[in-house]
C-alpha cells in the first residue's frame, strides 16, 4: 500500500473587513493566499483537500462563499465542509462546538451540511468541525442523524480544543471508525518537552518545522498522514497592523521542501474522494516522540525558537515568548563565549 499525505487547507475569513489578509493576500499585482497555494499544487500536482467555512456565508453573504467555491473549482479540487459553529449561531463568544448543548449541536449540524448541500449541490461525505472542538456528542449526533462522514476532527492531546479523548476513540494517529464515522486523525507529534510540560502540534506546512518534518517522515510507521495548513500561510502579516501584507518567502519555500521531501520518500499525496483513508487492522499506532534522546533537546530548542518567531509575528503573547526565548539564548551564548575566553 502507498504511504499517503493528506494536504487539507482549511479556509476561514473570521472578518470580512480583513479578507485580504485570511483569503486573497492581494500585494500590488499579485496574490498570495488561496489562489497561490493553488497555483503551487497545480505546479507539484498534488491534490489539496479544501475544507471550506461554508457557514460564513451566514455572515457574510452567498456571493462570498460562491466566489471561493468557483475558485477552487477552477483548479480541479474538491470542496469539503467546514463548519465553526458562530456562524451558525451568529454567537461568537462559543467557538468551541462542545460549548453548546445536543439540541444545539444537533440544530448547528443539520443546518451545516444544508448549507454545503444547497452550495455544493451534493451531500458533504468529508467533513472537520472548526478549531477541532469535537467532542463524543457531535460524533454521536452525526450517527443519530444518519449524517455518516470521513472525519477529520480529531486531534489526540488536545484536551484544551479537541474533547475527544483517546481513551474514547482508542487511537492516537491511525484510522479508526467511531459512531459510524470513519475518522482520519490529524498527525500530531510531540514537539516540547521540559520537565513536566509536553506540547503536542499539529503535522503542519506553517507550525512544523522541515527538521521535525524530515523525522516524522523519515521514521514514522504511520501509512496515512494528515498535513494541515490554512489559506494564510504564504501571506506574511502582523498582529499590529491590520493592513500589512506580503508574501512569506520562508513559508513558501519550506512549503516547497516539504512537498519534494515526501515524494523522494515514496509518499503519494492524496485526495480524500479519490482516495479515501482506509481502517487498516494491522497499522501501527504512535504518537510520534520527537524529544526522546538527549541529543533531541538542542534540536527542540532550536525547532520551537524557530516556530515561535513565527507565531510572535501573529500574537502579541507569543511575540513575548519569542522575545524571551532570544534574550535568554542570547545571554547563554555571552556565557559559552565568557567562559571560553576567560
Amino acid at each position: 500500500m502507498d504511504k499517503k499525505i493528506y494536504l487539507t487547507i482549511d479556509i476561514e475569513c473570521h472578518d470580512l473587513k480583513r479578507k485580504n489578509q485570511y483569503i486573497d493576500g492581494k500585494c500590488g499585482p499579485n496574490k498570495y493566499g488561496l489562489e497561490y497555494i493553488l497555483e503551487l499544487a497545480k505546479e507539484y500536482d498534488v491534490p489539496v483537500n479544501c475544507f471550506l467555512d461554508i457557514p460564513e456565508a451566514n455572515e457574510y453573504g452567498e456571493s462570498y462563499i460562491e466566489e471561493i467555491i468557483t475558485l477552487i473549482s477552477k483548479y480541479n479540487q474538491h470542496v469539503y465542509l467546514h463548519l465553526h459553529p458562530d456562524y451558525v449561531t451568529g454567537d461568537h463568544e462559543k467557538t468551541f462546538l462542545w460549548e453548546y448543548s445536543d439540541d444545539e449541536k444537533r440544530t448547528i449540524l443539520q443546518k451545516g451540511f444544508q448549507m454545503y448541500e444547497k452550495h455544493l449541490g451534493q451531500k458533504a461525505a468529508f467533513f472537520r468541525v472548526g478549531r477541532y472542538g469535537a467532542d463524543v456528542g457531535m460524533y454521536r449526533i452525526l450517527d443519530e442523524l444518519g449524517l455518516h462522514v470521513f472525519d477529520l476532527s480529531y486531534c489526540s492531546k488536545c484536551p484544551k480544543m479537541c474533547h475527544v479523548d483517546e481513551k474514547d476513540i482508542n487511537v492516537y494517529n491511525k484510522v479508526t471508525k467511531y459512531y459510524g464515522n470513519v475518522i482520519l486523525p490529524n498527525t500530531r507529534y510531540l514537539g516540547l518537552k521540559i520537565g513536566k510540560k509536553r506540547v503536542y502540534i499539529n503535522l503542519d506546512t506553517s507550525d512544523t518545522t522541515f527538521d521535525e518534518y524530515k523525522r516524522i517522515l523519515g521514521n514514522t510507521k504511520l501509512t496515512q498522514l494528515v498535513l494541515t495548513m490554512h489559506s494564510w500561510n504564504f501571506i506574511k502579516k502582523y498582529f499590529f497592523n491590520d493592513e500589512y501584507v506580503a508574501l512569506d518567502k520562508y513559508a513558501e519555500r519550506k512549503f516547497r521542501k516539504m512537498i519534494s521531501y515526501a515524494k523522494k520518500r515514496g509518499y503519494v499525496f492524496a485526495d480524500l474522494k479519490d482516495a479515501p483513508p482506509m481502517i487498516l487492522q494491522d497499522e501501527v499506532d504512535e504518537i510520534m516522540d520527537l524529544c526522546k534522546r538527549g541529543l533531541d533537546f538542542p534540536k527542540m530548542l532550536l525547532n520551537n525558537f524557530i516556530r515561535f518567531k513565527r507565531i510572535g509575528r501573529l500574537n502579541k503573547k507569543y511575540f513575548c515568548v519569542y522575545l524571551l526565548f532570544y534574550l535568554l539564548s542570547v545571554f547563554l551564548l555571552a556565557l559559552v563565549v565568557i567562559g571560553f575566553l576567560f
